[in-house]
């Protein structure tokens, strides 16, 4: 999922449900994008279909900015040992 689709998830964590209309109106959206974006959302696990209208952010949803950072903590976690030994180093 590309990164500006997390700009929509935070909207949908604020305001706790959200509609195609609500994504339309905030964000300047055209209809066929602002489907294609809680369709996305949707697919990937961050929001679920509600009722008619509505979707809700999931569990995934309300805590993908606590996944994202442990992520990339644990995929940059070598090279964050690395800077912090060489520093160390630098000042003995």
């Amino acid at each position: 999922m590309d990164f500006a689709y997390y700009k929509y998830l935070i909207y949908a964590n604020k305001i706790g449900k959200i509609s195609r209309k609500n994504l339309k109106d905030k964000f300047n959206l055209d209809t066929n994008e602002a489907c294609n974006i809680l369709n996305t959302l949707s697919n990937n696990g961050y929001i679920k279909f509600s009722n008619d209208v509505y979707y809700i952010s999931t569990y995934k949803g309300k805590h993908f900015m606590q996944s994202f950072i442990a992520k990339w903590l644990f995929n940059n976690l070598l090279a964050i040992i690395a800077i912090v030994i060489s520093i160390i180093a630098l000042f003995k």
